[in-house]
């Protein structure tokens, strides 16, 4: 993912339930991601189909 100039970008994905929030920020280390699943959600980050 290449973010270019924006150093910090996110979203709301809509569940009939709920919403998962992420939000992905530029580090001097490289791309941080943080991704809200809330209670009773289970998910696993998959990056580069690892």
């Amino acid at each position: 993912m290449h973010l270019g100039d924006i150093e910090k970008i996110g979203g709301e994905i809509p569940l009939p339930s709920d919403k998962i929030a992420e939000i992905y920020r530029k580090t001097r280390k490289g791309l941080q991601v943080e991704i809200d699943l809330r209670e009773g959600i289970n998910g696993a980050f998959v990056w580069n189909r690892e």
